[in-house]
């Protein structure tokens, strides 16, 4: 569903700025503990597979006990949004 690799972060990064809302990059929360919350990846799935029990779930766990996906974490922090126009900061 989400095509996020190391090309697409060079790519993004290239193009200093001129993203603007358009970055296709799909996040989650992970707690020190390695536990994640994820509260969209559900409702994405549902909405792609026409499921509607799915939509508004919340997906949360360890992230090595969860089923079916993996959790590859490629940026921590703000720093690659800033630079890529995705957040601004005042």
């Amino acid at each position: 569903m989400y095509k996020f690799d190391d090309e697409y972060i060079s790519t993004a990064l290239a193009h200093y700025g001129s993203t603007r809302g358009a970055l296709k990059v799909h996040a989650w929360l992970t707690l020190p503990t390695m536990e994640v919350i994820d509260p969209t990846l559900a409702t994405s799935i549902a909405l792609v597979q026409n499921k509607p029990n799915g939509l508004g779930g919340v997906i949360a766990g360890k992230a090595d006990d969860l089923q079916g996906f993996s959790y590859r974490p490629m940026l921590i922090g703000m720093d690659f949004l800033v630079r890529t126009g995705g957040m601004v900061v005042a």
